[in-house]
């Protein structure tokens, strides 16, 4: 991500100048940009682009216009808008809505750096008004009926906290219907992964719920839920620890949050 920053100038992308980069994922680059229209019309916007190496590949392009059709469906407050779908260059992108403030995986890890207190309240409310964005998505309709959603990517880095205070999710990349033959794949980041998930198991909504379980956790505990050397420690640690609670780890978390963490992050769905 530094070398992509450092080397960027902005440019034009289509009828988008991409004015700088905001990051990269697996699949997929994001970029902070505009769009100009008559009479000085001008709107910022963020940009979604398949990466070079994918475009030709018609998995990930079909994969890429999968979530611009889901998503586009999704309309609410605590969910972050897509715009359109369009192509350039033989690269199919999204315009989304840019949410002006930080995602609380950068918020998280300032608070950790400057060894800073979240304030119990702050938390509650970035995963309250995220999961009514998760529960419209679980209970959402499309012209043919449930859309029968998981996310599938419940984590820090795509739950966006604006400067005015607004919460939105974002990043259904990965989202498949309950019934697709996708559900059983293992996507997502694994330590937001619920165990039945790993364990080759479909996924639905209440795997969604344990991923929020795991956000909730580690935001009022101020750390990672859990940690290993290696991939195959996690696995094991999300199969079979049991986590102790958040309060453990900062005494000022009240105990009801204790219970709805413990239960949200539950072996058994």
């Amino acid at each position: 991500m530094s070398d992509q920053r450092a080397n960027f100038k902005p440019h034009w992308f289509g009828e988008y100048e991409l004015l700088k980069p905001l990051g990269v994922g697996g699949m997929a680059e994001v970029y902070l940009a505009r769009t100009v229209r008559s009479k000085g019309f001008q709107k910022i916007v963020v940009v979604k682009r398949l990466l070079p190496q994918y475009a030709p590949d018609p998995h990930y392009v079909q994969m890429f216009i999968q979530e611009a059709k889901l998503t586009v469906q999704l309309q609410h407050a605590n969910i972050v808008q897509i715009f359109s779908l369009e192509e350039h260059a033989g690269q199919p992108f999204i315009a989304m809505e840019y949410v002006h403030g930080k995602d609380l995986l950068r918020v998280l890890g300032r608070a950790r750096e400057k060894n800073a207190d979240l304030p119990i309240e702050f938390s509650v409310h970035c995963i309250a008004e995220m999961l009514k964005g998760l529960g419209y998505a679980h209970n959402a309709s499309g012209p043919h009926g449930p859309l029968n959603l998981v996310h599938r990517d419940v984590t820090p880095s795509n739950i966006f906290i604006s400067f005015e205070g607004d919460v939105k999710l974002g990043d259904f990349g990965v989202a498949h219907c309950v019934d697709s033959s996708q559900a059983k794949r293992v996507l997502g980041k694994l330590s937001y992964l619920a165990p039945e998930v790993i364990a080759g198991d479909r996924a639905d909504a209440r795997s969604d719920i344990y991923g929020a379980g795991v956000v909730l956790w580690e935001t009022l505990a101020l750390r990672p839920l859990f940690r290993a050397n290696h991939e195959g420690e996690l696995i094991m640690q999300i199969l079979n620890r049991t986590p102790g609670p958040p309060s453990a780890h900062n005494a000022r978390v009240p105990h009801d949050l204790d219970a709805i963490a413990a239960r949200a992050l539950a072996k058994q769905p």
